[in-house]
């Protein structure tokens, strides 16, 4: 399964070579690119969710949400846990995801 996310992450980044920047592998990095590009930030997030819910692993009210709003939350709650985003990227959702139960 991670090796299909990785190459749907791969895919959902895909720009001309020269401007292409490496997608997030953790937590962490993903907080760096919300932080510079929130929307593919949010996309990323986004897939993350619909896969996790796709493969019975979240709960199918999570595709329900306000992206802008998870996004937020899952940021915030990243500061209290920082250890929890050093994880790589969809261990790092999943982790925000069950601990907040947003539904």
């Amino acid at each position: 399964m991670r090796l299909v996310l990785t190459i749907i992450i791969l895919a959902v980044l895909a720009e001309p070579a020269s401007a292409a920047p490496s997608p997030p592998l953790s937590g962490t990095q993903l907080i760096k690119l919300c932080s510079t590009d929130i929307l593919t930030c949010e996309k990323l997030i986004a897939l993350i969710v619909k896969t996790g819910i796709d493969a019975g692993q979240l709960p199918a009210c999570t595709g329900a949400l306000n992206l802008d709003e998870l996004t937020g939350r899952l940021l915030d709650w990243w500061k209290l846990y920082p250890e929890k985003a050093e994880n790589d990227l969809v261990r790092s959702v999943a982790y925000a995801l069950r601990a907040l139960k947003l539904c």
